[in-house]
């Protein structure tokens, strides 16, 4: 199979290196009065994050509630209602044995 080479990155001769540069330093500064825009990332940081209000709190509160009531909506809370109590544990224990014999049966056999 033909592979293809990637085109290597070649370095500028040192001609055209010094003639960029020489070209770029000949360029007028910005004025100093215009504000620097760099990157956020780069922008230096406030030491401390200013505390949010107890009316931001109570907003973020109750979006968070809104957000989790609208994930619960449609889900079955209770699926076993109404059971007695001694019975259903009797029968999660049963179940919680049978589930424990089946995955020690599969890693016996593998």
């Amino acid at each position: 199979s033909n592979v293809t080479e990637k085109p290597k990155a070649r370095a500028l001769s040192p001609t055209s290196f010094g003639a960029s540069l020489t070209h770029l330093l000949s360029l007028p500064a910005p004025p100093s009065h215009v504000p620097h825009t760099a990157p956020s990332h780069l922008l230096p940081r406030a030491k401390g994050s200013p505390k949010p209000s107890k009316l931001e709190k109570e907003a973020r509160s109750l979006v968070r509630q809104e957000k989790r009531e609208l994930a619960e909506r449609g889900w079955v809370s209770d699926v076993i209602g109404g059971w007695a109590g001694e019975r259903e544990k009797r029968l999660r224990r049963l179940a919680q044995k049978g589930v424990v014999r089946l995955f020690n049966a599969v890693r016996a056999a593998q």
